[in-house]
């Protein structure tokens, strides 16, 4: 477990294969530094995998004066104990695919998952809209070039 708005001075340069982030994002507002300090810790040609609400569904789900706008969002979150306001990030897509150009990543695939039967038998009136329209994104990214930079500047 680390705060990403810190330095993950624990590990070396270049010696992590594979950065893993499952719906961690979307939590964080600026991207940049924190896709930077993955680079660093990546080898050459490591890879980033990532997922995400999509900015499509969040920008729905959220509606906003400016979609272009990365804005702090909230979302009452039930069915894990006790109701909890949860804050996050909305951002528009070219601030996801930019901050990975930005940060020295190059996208390899993007999937925008559709629900399986198993979530139909369980969940069926949200099936049917997550059938239709996509709620999450995944991104795979390759580090393709060294971003070994001084830390005052992320």
């Amino acid at each position: 477990m680390h705060d990403l708005s810190t330095p993950l001075d624990f590990l070396e340069d270049a010696s992590v294969d594979l950065v893993l982030a499952p719906l961690v994002m979307d939590y964080i507002e600026d991207w940049v530094p924190v896709f930077r300090e993955f680079n660093r810790i990546l080898v050459l040609e490591g890879l980033l995998v990532f997922s995400m609400e999509h900015p499509f569904a969040k920008n729905l789900w959220h509606k906003s004066e400016d979609y272009f706008k990365i804005e702090r969002v909230e979302l009452l979150w039930v069915g894990f104990g006790v109701p909890t306001l949860m804050p996050s990030f909305k951002r528009p897509l070219e601030a996801v695919i930019n901050s990975l150009f930005e940060s020295g990543f190059a996208i390899e695939r993007i999937l925008e998952p559709r629900p399986t039967i198993e979530f139909k038998d369980k969940l069926p009136e949200d099936y049917e809209e997550l059938s239709k329209q996509p709620g999450f994104m995944c991104i795979r990214a390759r580090k393709t070039v060294s971003r070994l930079v001084a830390r005052d500047e992320t």
